[in-house]
């Protein structure tokens, strides 16, 4: 008698519990509305931040085996290169400088972030290694590569890569999702 009283007892708490959860879960996701998307197609310019737009240009896959004695695939097998030639214009009133190391090149179900060996250590367009500073009015360009191993994908992805799509992240936070397509 004692031992269904407690039987009784636990399942009667474990239900309060669920529906005191399900509720709350309920409840937070009507108080918050999903993320929004904003991605624009190569060649079109996104805007960054409230003075920043940053446009890729081009992109392309570079040949296998590019640069092959700077890159350590540390068992990680077969690798390619995706390269995209990034534009950036500033449109505020006072300088702009947008660290590099923030725009992650993404597909489905995977992420990488940018090779920093391949950033360039400055040059006239403003980049300086992993920042890229931006006049007044002014535009600055950068070259950024993200190296993507084939252990990070099946067989059958890896050997179809060149026909996914990717895209490099801006900005993943909320309330909105900014992407910049790669036409590869």
């Amino acid at each position: 008698m004692k031992n269904k009283v407690k039987v009784s007892l636990i399942l009667s708490v474990l239900a309060a519990l669920t529906v005191t959860f399900g509720i709350g879960y309920r409840n937070v996701n009507r108080a918050y509305a999903e993320t929004a998307l904003n991605s624009v197609p190569e060649g079109e310019a996104l805007s960054f931040n409230d003075s920043v737009t940053i446009k890729v240009e081009d992109s392309e896959y570079m040949p296998q085996n590019w640069k092959s004695d700077q890159i350590n695939p540390n068992g990680q097998g077969d690798y390619r290169v995706i390269h995209a030639h990034l534009l950036f214009a500033n449109m505020g009133s006072s300088e702009e400088t947008v660290d590099l190391s923030e725009f992650y090149m993404s597909t489905t179900g995977y992420s990488q972030g940018v090779s920093l060996e391949f950033l360039s250590s400055g040059d006239s367009t403003g980049t300086s290694g992993i920042n890229i500073t931006i006049p007044v009015g002014g535009e600055a360009e950068s070259d950024l590569y993200y190296v993507i191993h084939s252990i990070s994908f099946t067989d059958a992805q890896w050997k179809s890569i060149e026909k996914e799509k990717f895209w490099i992240s801006c900005s993943e936070y909320y309330p909105e999702r900014q992407r910049l397509e790669l036409d590869l």
